[in-house]
């Protein structure tokens, strides 16, 4: 594997673990106008790190497409979630 490949997979490993902070974050705090600041800012990190993933033929569009599918299914079924 490239380092470009690892450099990737990590920066996207730390992103994640930043928007998941952030999201708890929003939870205990609520929703305030400073905190959904932060979230979109995570938000776009990992959406970049996605671009890049993509960029580098890592991901398969069809697989992806297919579990935004099943997700929507569960999310629908299993949530109180206004879809």
């Amino acid at each position: 594997m490239n380092q470009d490949i690892v450099d990737i997979l990590i920066i996207t490993m730390e992103e994640c673990g930043e928007l998941i902070q952030e999201l708890s974050k929003c939870y205990r705090t609520g929703l305030r106008k400073d905190k959904l600041i932060k979230l979109s800012e995570e938000v776009a990190d990992v959406e970049v790190m996605i671009s890049l993933l993509r960029s580098r033929d890592l991901l398969n569009e069809d697989i992806m497409q297919e579990q935004k599918l099943k997700r929507l299914f569960k999310l629908k079924k299993y949530s109180s979630i206004k879809l």
